[in-house]
């Protein structure tokens, strides 16, 4: 076990993750016995010295030492991302339950791929409370490279239309069937419906359960959009007609995810495929307009 990893540049974190590390020593070595030289030294960011007297008189098992040592690789991730945000600081916000879940969660991840998805959902609940519930924690704990991958790749052609998250089907598609140029981008991008929606909709990111279905009377309206461009579609007919499309939606937890994802600062939402998809709509819908606009800042 290289201790280094555990106990070595503490004090580069930010106070406000020196914050959350001092209070899970506290809790989770020191179980509450806290003496108060010891408890001086946490309030000071003198983790190293702490750890170091843990691990001389006993206190730590290895495995506790190992947990530490992802939470803490995570936590410097974190702070990276907290460095292009404004952290929360009213910690009377911050649900420490959830910590102590959070904690006993990374724990046991070693993954560097996985660390940066904990990471930003680290930094994403120090940034605004209650963004990733208890249910959407265990959910990124089951989650496997290859799932928290493709969730990542997937969440930049993730549309919002109302409340209601998807993702357009037609690069999963066969080919053959009209979505040809859809589908070679999703083949470009490494997508595919067997090796990225199948397993999404297994992990509980996805859910194939339902059409996006809306009837246009005259003068009705739909959109959808992401932060780089907004599609409003209209009907052309009298008439009320019905405009429908299968599209994998995203579930509650996954749309946490996406929101955690998506708000970091390294991430940039697609234009091409939904462009591609819009063109597609356009030809396999003869009874609608589909304006597409570019969102600038």
């Amino acid at each position: 076990m290289d201790q280094s990893l555990v106990t070595g540049g503490m004090m580069l974190l930010s106070s406000t993750m020196q914050g959350l590390a001092a209070g899970l020593i506290s809790a989770v070595f020191m179980r509450g016995n806290t003496e108060k030289a010891e408890l001086e030294k946490i309030k000071a960011g003198k983790f190293k010295e702490v750890i170091d007297t843990l691990v001389a008189e006993g206190k730590i098992s290895y495995t506790e030492l190992y947990k530490y040592n992802n939470f803490f690789k995570v936590a410097k991730l974190a702070d990276k991302t907290l460095l292009n945000q404004q952290p929360n600081n009213d910690h009377s916000q911050m649900d420490f339950d959830w910590f102590m879940r959070f904690f006993d969660s990374v724990g046991n991840i070693t993954n560097e791929e996985l660390h940066q998805l904990w990471g930003k959902v680290l930094a994403g609940e120090i940034t605004q409370p209650k963004t990733c519930s208890l249910r959407t924690l265990d959910l990124i704990r089951n989650l496997t490279p290859d799932e928290a991958r493709a969730f990542e790749k997937l969440c930049k052609f993730v549309l919002t239309s109302g409340i209601t998250n998807f993702v357009y089907d037609m690069g999963f598609l066969d080919e053959k069937e009209g979505h040809a140029e859809c589908h070679e981008f999703m083949v470009s991008e490494g997508l595919s419906y067997s090796n990225s929606v199948i397993p999404l909709v297994e992990a509980g990111l996805l859910t194939l359960d339902h059409d996006l279905a809306f009837y246009f009377a005259k003068d009705d309206k739909l959109q959808f959009e992401n932060k780089k461009m907004l599609c409003v579609i209209e009907s052309c007919s009298d008439e009320t007609v019905l405009f429908q499309q299968t599209a994998p939606q995203l579930t509650t937890c996954g749309s946490e995810l996406f929101k955690i994802i998506s708000e970091s600062p390294d991430f940039s939402f697609d234009t091409e495929y939904l462009h591609l998809c819009v063109e597609d709509l356009r030809r396999a819908n003869p009874l609608f307009t589909f304006n597409e606009y570019s969102r600038t800042d």
